[in-house]
């Protein structure tokens, strides 16, 4: 990853966090900055982008350094468990916090949101053996569990509690234990999570 590939990341999850209406320039870095105190998801995000930039370069080892140091820190404090240069796409958020396993060869599309209590798990042997990979604008609700080398569309909508152990269709929700579709209309429920940042 080049550091304008980091900086676009570190935006994308920066807009999906804000609020406000901004129309770029000062305003917006001023904004930028005050999130990066205030707003938990964004604060987590932005460590995360920076270190898995700076992983493995000699001459960044400094800001290496800080920001394994600050992605640790708020690994703990979050309880949210996703090693650096885990391949996440941008707007990325987490709504709540605690209990968030992600592994590390997860892929996580863009625009997507996690709840507490997530978890997406490697399966070792066996049937649907690997890790999943989660399609772009995925809403991922409290205490999922997405388990195996699962392929989830775009739009998925993942109830809560819901185990995920077979493929999903792109705009689907689904839940149940395991996972069942009960529904079709997964663009707009993850539109509507979306809306309520």
């Amino acid at each position: 990853m080049n550091f304008k590939e980091c900086r676009r990341l570190i935006y994308e999850d920066f807009k999906k966090v804000l609020t406000q209406k901004t129309d770029g320039g000062i305003k917006e870095w001023l904004y930028i900055e005050r999130y990066l105190i205030t707003n938990n998801s964004f604060k987590y995000c932005f460590w995360f982008r920076l270190g898995s930039w700076s992983k493995g370069k000699k001459l960044l080892l400094p800001i290496y350094v800080v920001a394994w140091w600050m992605h640790r820190h708020y690994t703990f404090k979050f309880g949210i468990q996703m090693p650096l240069c885990t391949p996440v796409k941008g707007g990325l958020s987490f709504n709540h916090f605690s209990c968030i396993i992600i592994n590390g060869g997860t892929k996580i599309g863009r625009n997507c949101t996690i709840f507490h209590g997530v978890t997406t798990a490697l399966k070792m042997g066996g049937r649907n053996a690997g890790v999943p990979s989660i399609g772009d604008n995925c809403v991922l609700g409290p205490g999922s569990k997405i388990l195996g080398n699962v392929t989830m569309g775009d739009n998925v909508f993942v109830g809560a509690n819901a185990v995920v152990t077979h493929d999903i269709e792109a705009d689907s929700v689904v839940a149940g234990i395991p996972a069942k579709v009960i529904g079709g209309n997964g663009f707009e429920s993850t539109e509507l999570v979306r809306k309520h940042k």
